[in-house]
């Protein structure tokens, strides 16, 4: 087990910088992308990203290139700070899983999409409130560096059917 990646367990993320940041990004190219059909045919987008596009459409481009500098420099630090053998750690999400009626809150997910770093969720049992599943999830700059520590973990904690406290924020 020698070969297993070094867990750096505390960091400092700004999620609501980011979150805004990964919102402004998105928006503006959902709007670009979708400008033209959107413009002829605003109907045929289902409510949640025909918001998006409209979110997008009022953007202004200096908050948008603002978002996209902040990226860049988060983007730059943090991949400086994380060595290639080096994984972050943390819960794949803030709750428990929702019903089937969304895919929950995004909060702990959106770093790594917003910095293009490649994530893993594994399951680590079921939550004893509500008996729904938990998971853990790995972060880092290098898949293969993802893969083997995915596959240590799914070792250690295996399928457990065993419940967990999932403390609420």
């Amino acid at each position: 087990k020698n070969n297993l990646p070094k867990v750096f367990t505390d960091c400092d993320i700004p999620l609501e910088d980011i979150r805004k940041d990964f919102s402004n990004i998105m928006s503006n190219d959902a709007y670009t992308f979708h400008r033209t059909n959107f413009e002829c045919n605003p109907t045929s987008y289902k409510p949640k990203i025909k918001e998006l596009i409209l979110q997008g459409k009022s953007l202004q481009f200096h908050d948008y290139e603002k978002s996209l500098n902040k990226q860049e420099t988060m983007k730059y630090h943090i991949k400086k700070n994380l060595e290639n053998d080096m994984i972050l750690m943390m819960p794949s999400t803030v709750t428990t899983a929702p019903n089937k009626s969304s895919t929950g809150d995004a909060a702990l997910n959106i770093p790594w999409s917003y910095l293009g770093l490649p994530s893993i969720t594994i399951p680590i049992g079921r939550s004893h409130e509500d008996d729904l599943p938990c998971g853990l999830q790995l972060v880092g700059t290098e898949e293969n560096t993802l893969l083997v520590a995915a596959s240590y973990c799914e070792d250690i904690v295996g399928q457990t059917q065993d419940s967990i406290n999932f403390i609420q924020p």
